[in-house]
């Protein structure tokens, strides 16, 4: 049984080597032997090619694409919990491990809270007014990917930095699936520095890396 899964685990791996890494779709002009060479040494895309300069620069200092993704599975068989973001946001609460509070999480198209106080979209608008900054993100997904901020200042509402309506954010809480909304956190300098336009998080891979750092290199 044990054989098995792991056959099936490699087979998933080279499906997704082929959709994710060689026939992924591109946004910065590579050549085709370069884009070649970025797949086939360490999996990684022609995006990264272009965008770590791995012309010039050592690609063992850089995660590929493909590793990231077989990142996922190197905390078996608990990576499904680690890889909710709801579940491992109350796991790391355990080793008193800083995350952000989760406000609300909606799931299969209910809307819950710990206390049903914000179990209304209304609820919601009224927290932001409060905590003038709101984050809303899937609790399945990774790569920023569904991930919105809502701001509340001058009496006036914001995505991102986008000025919006009260309408427009409640829109996006009806439409989106399997969410979570959390408090708002400043990020350390030192990550600040790194890219000041979103929050950068290492807890998950440095996790990983702890306890599994000869199974999968360059994951940290």
């Amino acid at each position: 049984m044990e054989l098995i899964k792991e056959i099936i685990k490699k087979l998933k791996l080279i499906v997704l080597y082929f959709r994710r890494i060689i026939f992924v779709k591109n946004h910065f002009k590579v050549s085709f032997f370069k884009k070649i060479w970025a797949n086939l040494n360490g999996g990684y895309l022609a995006d990264q090619y272009a965008l770590y300069d791995l012309k010039h620069n050592d690609k063992n200092e850089y995660l590929s694409e493909f590793d990231w993704y077989r990142s996922r599975y190197i905390n078996e068989p608990f990576d499904m919990m680690l890889n909710n973001k709801v579940v491992c946001a109350l796991v790391l609460q355990q080793y008193n491990i800083k995350s952000p509070k989760t406000y609300a999480v909606k799931n299969k198209g209910k809307l819950t809270s710990e206390d049903e106080k914000y179990s209304t979209n209304d609820a919601i608008i009224e927290l932001l007014k409060t905590e003038k900054n709101l984050i809303i993100k899937p609790f399945g997904k990774g790569k920023g990917v569904g991930v919105y901020c809502f701001s509340y200042k001058n009496n006036e509402f914001y995505i991102g930095i986008d000025k919006c309506t009260e309408n427009d954010i409640i829109s996006i809480l009806k439409t989106q699936k399997d969410w979570m909304l959390t408090e708002f956190i400043e990020q350390h300098s030192y990550a600040n520095k790194l890219y000041d336009k979103t929050t950068n998080t290492i807890t998950q891979n440095l996790l990983c890396c702890s306890a599994n750092r000869n199974k999968i290199n360059n994951s940290c």
